[in-house]
């Protein structure tokens, strides 16, 4: 096994794992908006619905 032959098969084989890591990571972030920016959102309604309470009791 030569070195020539050795580089392009290590060169395919990265080539191709950086595309599926690509796919991967893109769902992967598509899964995490998913689950955290409804989170998120609720963590800061909660808050503005806490400051205004608050607001109302001390205001």
């Amino acid at each position: 096994m030569n070195e020539a032959f050795m580089f392009e098969t290590l060169e395919k084989y990265y080539k191709e794992n950086l595309l599926c890591f690509k796919v991967g990571f893109i769902s992967f972030k598509k899964m995490i908006e998913r689950i955290l920016i409804p989170i998120f959102r609720a963590k800061v309604h909660l808050y503005t619905w806490n400051r205004w309470i608050n607001e109302q009791n001390h205001g």
